[in-house]
């Protein structure tokens, strides 16, 4: 069993040791034996010999058995992701079943399927966890949509059906506070691509089409053009949480605003 150690670039002239092995150099990167030990020393020193300044730092090991977690979903088909607590994706196994560390750190799993409301959820800290989950069928609305570029239309006004969860499934995000049974305007935007580039516009290749920042919900390329300025509205209004904050609300991004049926989104 190996742990990798690395180091960022300070300063050429500092030394690091690791239990006791020195390393030189502005980066350090080695791969340490931790079979038979339980703890790993780093020492930095830097300055002169008559004035060197060393700092220890002890890495207290505590070793855990992998633990297999077990997913049963309906529908079977339906795509289930696991995570691990740094939001790597975990790897399924041929047995369809996931390995880690479970019984120590915060996995999370999603599971999601079009037409279904998503689930989520924290993998309990067990030695053989077992999940779950039975999909609720999500009931699409109906929404009228409209895109444009320079006063010229990139889709005309036209009715599309977004349904909760849609953008996940085609890899974008929602805003923290949206919940699973929630349709939002990025949900129709997912929507109107779907319907305008059909068999085009799949989960691999939604980004040449649609970019959309996962964090700030900024819309960066919309029918495959790029903007910086790019805005929208629902029903004629800019969505907003509601709350005068002197003279104005705190807009709501497109992977935030919750839409309802009969909403028109431009």
């Amino acid at each position: 069993d190996t742990i990798s150690i690395n180091r960022a670039y300070t300063k050429s002239s500092n030394t690091v040791t690791v239990n006791g092995q020195p390393y030189e150099g502005g980066f350090l990167s080695c791969d340490i034996d931790v079979s038979k030990i339980d703890q790993i020393e780093v020492a930095v020193s830097g300055g002169s010999d008559e004035n060197a300044l060393t700092t220890t730092y002890t890495i207290h090991l505590s070793k855990v058995d992998a633990s297999v977690l077990t997913m049963n979903v309906s529908p079977k088909d339906a795509v289930v992701k696991v995570f691990d607590p740094n939001g790597n994706e975990v790897e399924v196994g041929e047995d369809g079943k996931y390995i880690g560390m479970f019984t120590v750190a915060d996995y999370t799993y999603s599971v999601m399927k079009e037409g279904y409301i998503p689930a989520k959820g924290v993998v309990p800290r067990e030695s053989a966890p077992t999940i779950s989950v039975d999909l609720e069928k999500a009931t699409p609305i109906d929404v009228t949509f409209s895109a444009q570029d320079q006063n010229r239309y990139l889709m005309p006004r036209q009715t599309v059906k977004p349904v909760a969860g849609l953008a996940e499934l085609y890899g974008y995000s929602y805003g923290d506070q949206v919940k699973p049974a929630d349709v939002t305007t990025l949900d129709a935007l997912v929507a109107a691509h779907i319907a305008y580039y059909g068999e085009e516009f799949t989960a691999k290749t939604a980004e040449n089409f649609l970019d959309v920042d996962s964090n700030s919900g900024l819309i960066r390329k919309m029918f495959e053009k790029e903007s910086s300025s790019l805005s929208f509205a629902v029903n004629g209004r800019c969505p907003n949480d509601g709350v005068q904050v002197g003279n104005g609300y705190t807009a709501y991004s497109v992977h935030e605003a919750v839409i309802e049926e009969g909403d028109v989104v431009e």
